[in-house]
């Protein structure tokens, strides 16, 4: 294997890379969701992925071999000869099964379906991108606590404490929507984005010295970092069944300071559960977007995300239906 100072040099020769020679990798044992992560990721990797996950020094051994094998990665969709993208991720874990960064995470070496969600957390969780560290994410979180007389449980019922703030600054680059969010009434993407959660059941609470029974909590991301990964839990928790409501998915999305993050790759999901089924996805290479589904390494071009918004993919599965990994990033 290369060392990744020769990796790294091949990776700055061949930049900018081109989209015109873009190949994927074929399906290895229900690798899908593998491949589409990775594709999303490494096709045409953003500058703050390049920084993060290729080009900064490390000194875990186990960290510095999988920047060997994303390098790899980056530059072999550019190459017509076949990598064995899944069997070489797979073989990787097994050799470094015992490590406390990977032990949590080890179902991954195995041929079974997983969720294209948890892998990506387990790739941002090798670089501290997964919450362990700033990364310039800022969650913002607003809370208060009241008192109701039973049976009111209407907002005007109830009196209120002031809101008070917190923020956590060690938010993750992937902002899951859960399904309880996903499944209310409004169907887009940036309301979602706002989660609200009312509680009229606390018993035996105190707030300030008095007793409450209320409580009322709004989270939102008020400042994005250069890149974003949106995940819509669209598997009911009860029932592990999958809902195809149809959501509304913006081209770009604003923080609370004025930046602005455009759309740049969806992951779709096919099937009764995230655990089986097909993954398959688009990504959006300089100007260009390209369809990937791992049972072809040829991908299929589409000129504009308002066509890829009415593309029927894999067994006629839609953006709007099955997306579950929406990313958003800067251009800069």
């Amino acid at each position: 294997m290369e060392n990744l100072a020769s990796l790294r040099k091949k990776l700055k020769k061949s930049s900018p890379l081109l989209c015109d020679d873009l190949v994927g990798f074929s399906n290895q044992n229900n690798s899908c969701y593998l491949d589409s992560v990775l594709f999303c990721l490494f096709s045409d990797p953003h500058p703050l992925i390049q920084q993060q996950l290729l080009l900064s020094p490390q000194r875990n051994k186990t960290i510095q071999d999988f920047q060997k094998m994303f390098l790899q990665i980056t530059l072999s969709f550019r190459q017509q000869h076949s990598f064995q993208t899944c069997q070489s991720f797979r073989s990787l874990l097994r050799v470094h099964k015992n490590d406390p960064l990977i032990k949590n995470w080890s179902d991954f070496h195995s041929d079974d379906q997983h969720e294209a969600l948890e892998f990506l957390q387990f790739l941002f969780s090798l670089f501290g991108l997964n919450g362990e560290k700033k990364n310039g994410t800022i969650m913002q979180k607003k809370m208060r606590f009241g008192v109701f007389t039973p049976p009111a449980k209407s907002p005007q019922h109830i009196q209120w404490f002031p809101f008070f703030t917190r923020t956590d600054n060690k938010s993750s680059l992937i902002y899951v929507i859960p399904y309880l969010q996903f499944k209310k009434p409004h169907r887009k993407l940036e309301q979602m984005m706002v989660m609200q959660e009312e509680s009229f059941d606390l018993t035996q609470a105190s707030y300030k010295k008095c007793f409450v029974n209320a409580s009322e909590e709004i989270q939102r991301l008020t400042h994005f970092t250069d890149f974003l990964v949106v995940a819509v839990q669209r598997e009911d928790p009860r029932t592990m069944q999958v809902k195809h409501y149809k959501v509304e998915i913006p081209e770009s999305l604003t923080d609370s300071t004025g930046k602005i993050l455009y759309i740049d790759a969806v992951i779709l999901h096919v099937g009764e559960s995230v655990d089986s089924g097909h993954y398959v996805c688009f990504k959006r290479c300089q100007d260009v977007w390209f369809y990937y589904n791992d049972f072809s390494r040829t991908v299929e071009e589409i000129s504009s995300w308002e066509k890829v918004k009415k593309f029927k993919a894999y067994q006629s599965s839609k953006v709007a239906t099955h997306g579950v990994l929406f990313f958003y990033n800067h251009i800069l």
